[in-house]
Protein backbone atom coordinates (compact mmCIF):
# COMPACT_ATOMS: atom_id res chain seq x y z
CA UNK A 1 0.00 0.00 0.00
CA UNK A 2 1.29 3.42 -0.96
CA UNK A 3 0.02 6.74 0.47
CA UNK A 4 1.65 9.58 -1.43
CA UNK A 5 1.24 13.27 -2.22
CA UNK A 6 2.92 14.99 -5.14
CA UNK A 7 3.80 18.65 -5.72
CA UNK A 8 5.34 20.51 -8.63
CA UNK A 9 8.09 22.89 -7.51
CA UNK A 10 7.99 26.09 -9.56
CA UNK A 11 11.64 27.15 -9.19
CA UNK A 12 14.67 24.87 -8.92
CA UNK A 13 15.14 24.13 -5.21
CA UNK A 14 18.53 24.30 -3.54
CA UNK A 15 19.34 20.86 -2.19
CA UNK A 16 21.39 21.45 0.94
CA UNK A 17 21.08 18.51 3.34
CA UNK A 18 20.14 15.43 1.38
CA UNK A 19 20.29 11.92 2.82
CA UNK A 20 20.90 10.13 -0.45
CA UNK A 21 20.99 10.63 -4.20
CA UNK A 22 19.45 8.05 -6.53
CA UNK A 23 19.79 8.03 -10.31
CA UNK A 24 16.61 6.57 -11.77
CA UNK A 25 15.72 5.26 -15.22
CA UNK A 26 12.25 3.84 -15.61
CA UNK A 27 10.21 2.59 -18.49
CA UNK A 28 6.60 1.52 -18.75
CA UNK A 29 5.52 -1.87 -20.08
CA UNK A 30 1.83 -1.17 -19.44
CA UNK A 31 0.30 2.17 -18.55
CA UNK A 32 -3.31 1.09 -18.00
CA UNK A 33 -4.52 -0.48 -14.76
CA UNK A 34 -2.52 -2.12 -13.41
CA UNK A 35 0.50 -0.02 -14.36
CA UNK A 36 3.67 -2.09 -14.92
CA UNK A 37 7.12 -0.53 -15.03
CA UNK A 38 10.77 -1.49 -14.84
CA UNK A 39 13.19 0.72 -12.99
CA UNK A 40 16.92 1.03 -12.50
CA UNK A 41 17.86 2.76 -9.23
CA UNK A 42 21.63 3.32 -9.15
CA UNK A 43 22.91 -0.26 -9.58
CA UNK A 44 19.72 -2.20 -8.70
CA UNK A 45 16.84 -3.22 -10.97
CA UNK A 46 13.11 -3.58 -10.19
CA UNK A 47 9.74 -4.39 -11.65
CA UNK A 48 6.72 -2.66 -10.14
CA UNK A 49 2.99 -3.10 -10.46
CA UNK A 50 0.74 -0.26 -9.26
CA UNK A 51 -3.01 -0.13 -8.87
CA UNK A 52 -5.46 2.71 -9.48
CA UNK A 53 -4.04 6.24 -9.37
CA UNK A 54 -5.21 7.95 -6.18
CA UNK A 55 -3.86 9.08 -2.81
CA UNK A 56 -3.88 5.51 -1.50
CA UNK A 57 -3.11 2.68 -3.91
CA UNK A 58 -1.72 -0.82 -4.04
CA UNK A 59 1.89 -1.24 -5.07
CA UNK A 60 4.07 -4.31 -5.48
CA UNK A 61 7.78 -4.13 -6.29
CA UNK A 62 10.54 -6.70 -6.44
CA UNK A 63 14.19 -6.68 -7.42
CA UNK A 64 15.05 -8.36 -10.71
CA UNK A 65 18.34 -9.38 -12.37
CA UNK A 66 20.08 -6.83 -14.60
CA UNK A 67 19.59 -8.96 -17.73
CA UNK A 68 15.82 -9.17 -17.12
CA UNK A 69 15.64 -5.37 -16.78
CA UNK A 70 17.41 -4.87 -20.12
CA UNK A 71 15.25 -7.47 -21.89
CA UNK A 72 12.11 -5.69 -20.68
CA UNK A 73 13.64 -2.22 -21.25
CA UNK A 74 13.56 -2.89 -25.00
CA UNK A 75 9.76 -2.83 -24.79
CA UNK A 76 9.53 0.61 -23.14
CA UNK A 77 10.59 2.79 -26.08
CA UNK A 78 8.82 6.20 -26.03
CA UNK A 79 7.59 5.49 -22.49
CA UNK A 80 10.68 6.30 -20.40
CA UNK A 81 11.84 8.88 -17.92
CA UNK A 82 15.11 9.66 -16.21
CA UNK A 83 15.56 11.63 -13.02
CA UNK A 84 17.84 12.28 -10.10
CA UNK A 85 16.09 11.81 -6.77
CA UNK A 86 17.22 13.58 -3.62
CA UNK A 87 15.94 12.13 -0.33
CA UNK A 88 15.53 14.58 2.54
CA UNK A 89 13.89 14.45 5.97
CA UNK A 90 11.86 17.52 6.91
CA UNK A 91 11.38 18.91 10.44
CA UNK A 92 8.42 16.57 11.01
CA UNK A 93 10.58 13.56 10.08
CA UNK A 94 8.68 12.98 6.84
CA UNK A 95 10.70 11.42 4.04
CA UNK A 96 10.66 13.83 1.14
CA UNK A 97 11.88 12.92 -2.33
CA UNK A 98 12.65 15.66 -4.80
CA UNK A 99 12.99 14.55 -8.42
CA UNK A 100 15.05 16.58 -10.89
CA UNK A 101 13.95 15.28 -14.29
CA UNK A 102 16.37 14.87 -17.20
CA UNK A 103 16.32 14.83 -21.00
CA UNK A 104 13.01 16.03 -22.50
CA UNK A 105 11.66 16.70 -18.97
CA UNK A 106 14.61 18.91 -17.97
CA UNK A 107 13.47 21.79 -15.74
CA UNK A 108 10.68 19.81 -14.07
CA UNK A 109 11.05 19.42 -10.29
CA UNK A 110 8.60 17.30 -8.33
CA UNK A 111 8.33 16.68 -4.60
CA UNK A 112 6.88 13.33 -3.53
CA UNK A 113 6.16 12.42 0.07
CA UNK A 114 4.99 9.02 1.27
CA UNK A 115 3.03 8.75 4.49
CA UNK A 116 2.26 6.08 7.07
CA UNK A 117 -1.45 6.91 7.07
CA UNK A 118 -4.04 9.08 5.33
CA UNK A 119 -4.32 11.50 8.26
CA UNK A 120 -0.61 12.38 8.03
CA UNK A 121 -1.01 12.95 4.30
CA UNK A 122 -4.01 15.24 4.72
CA UNK A 123 -2.25 17.33 7.41
CA UNK A 124 1.08 17.63 5.58
CA UNK A 125 2.50 21.12 5.06
CA UNK A 126 5.46 21.19 2.67
CA UNK A 127 8.54 22.98 3.98
CA UNK A 128 8.70 26.71 3.20
CA UNK A 129 12.25 26.47 1.82
CA UNK A 130 10.82 24.75 -1.27
CA UNK A 131 9.32 28.07 -2.35
CA UNK A 132 6.24 28.16 -4.57
CA UNK A 133 4.71 24.73 -5.11
CA UNK A 134 1.43 23.37 -6.44
CA UNK A 135 -0.28 20.19 -5.27
CA UNK A 136 -0.60 17.89 -8.29
CA UNK A 137 -1.44 14.72 -6.36
CA UNK A 138 -4.67 14.26 -8.32
CA UNK A 139 -3.48 15.78 -11.61
CA UNK A 140 -2.98 12.78 -13.89
CA UNK A 141 -0.81 14.82 -16.26
CA UNK A 142 1.96 14.69 -13.64
CA UNK A 143 1.95 10.93 -13.16
CA UNK A 144 5.31 9.59 -14.28
CA UNK A 145 3.72 7.36 -16.91
CA UNK A 146 2.01 10.38 -18.49
CA UNK A 147 5.17 12.49 -18.32
CA UNK A 148 6.95 9.65 -20.12
CA UNK A 149 4.38 9.72 -22.93
CA UNK A 150 3.43 13.40 -23.22
CA UNK A 151 6.22 15.50 -21.68
CA UNK A 152 5.81 18.49 -19.36
CA UNK A 153 2.22 19.73 -19.14
CA UNK A 154 1.22 23.36 -18.76
CA UNK A 155 0.31 24.16 -15.16
CA UNK A 156 -3.37 25.06 -14.73
CA UNK A 157 -3.94 28.60 -13.43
Amino acid sequence: MEIEKKYIIINKPKILNFNKITHIKQGYLKITKPEIRVRKKNTKYYITIKGEEKLIRNEWETEIPKWVFYELWKNTKNMRIEKIRYAINDNDNNNLEIDFFKNNLEGLYILECEFKNENDAMNFNPPKWLGTINDVTNDKRYYNKNLAQHGIPQLKE
